[in-house]
């Protein structure tokens, strides 16, 4: 079984207390195992933020897969042979997030979906 936010944890440690990452989440069952990681790793230099990242802002389908293929949700159908959901989730400019948290300064960058 993979270990959902491997990276997310994994750069909040590389960063250590004086750093701070910021996770981007869309899925809401993902970011409750998020949520759930952060805790039990006491990361309490790392913020999720329940969106999707997206040139224009809004609300857009999320393809949840029900399946072992989870890895594969995403804004698009996926061509799955798994059954998919759709939930309506909020799509934010990556700018706009930046902002919102203060960032004016991204510095070594992480990029992980899960």
């Amino acid at each position: 079984m993979p270990i959902h936010g491997l990276y997310m944890l994994l750069a909040s440690k590389r960063v250590g207390w004086g750093g701070r990452v910021i996770a981007i989440e869309p899925s809401p069952w993902e970011c409750e195992r998020l949520e759930k990681h952060l805790r039990m790793n006491g990361c309490s230099n790392t913020e999720l933020v329940r969106c999707a990242l997206g040139e224009d802002p809004g609300e857009a389908d999320l393809y949840l897969v029900d399946g072992f293929q989870d890895w594969c949700n995403s804004l698009r159908r996926p061509a799955v042979g798994e059954p998919v959901r759709m939930v309506r989730v909020s799509v934010r400019r990556p700018d706009d997030v930046l902002a919102e948290l203060g960032v004016s300064k991204v510095g070594d960058c992480w990029y992980s979906s899960k």
